[in-house]
């Protein structure tokens, strides 16, 4: 399961405006994402792509998580996210974020934040979001 504090690093990427760095640093190669009642997206690959070019079309992004809980692998995150597009009109997303993530091993500590020679691929992936399912609802708004 992720730790507090995991998961409170995991924000702060996220709100700081590195989408597609916490996916990178966070998500397991193999995670899935699903946004509602759309077809899942597979492979982490894939979704950094996607959020990049989310990201392109955006003048700015303000992401904010309202609130979040542990619970053994499973993550809950309210996050409210303000995107202007290049047209300037905003879209607010106001999301439920369900996540499972893989379990650490009892040495977590040791290597929390990256690798250690001779790691398998399995011991690098735990500690990371595996599957990741959205419920959005989304607003747009005009500018201030």
């Amino acid at each position: 399961m992720p730790s507090r504090e995991r998961l409170n690093e995991f924000i702060a990427v996220v709100e700081s405006g590195d989408h597609a760095g916490a996916i990178e640093r966070y998500y397991t190669e193999d995670s899935s994402m699903q946004e509602n009642a759309a077809p899942p997206r597979v492979g982490r690959d894939l979704l950094v792509a996607h959020e990049r070019g989310v990201l392109a079309r955006m003048s700015h992004v303000y992401s904010k998580a309202v609130s979040s809980v542990v619970e053994g692998d499973n993550v809950a995150i309210h996050w409210i996210f303000e995107l202007t597009d290049k047209s300037g009109k905003v879209h607010r997303i106001d999301e439920v974020s369900l996540q499972e993530w893989r379990s650490w091993t009892r040495r977590r500590k040791t290597w929390m934040h990256g690798t250690r020679p001779g790691m398998t691929v399995q011991e690098q992936e735990r500690g990371k979001i595996g599957r990741v399912q959205s419920y959005r609802r989304r607003r747009d708004v005009r500018p201030l």
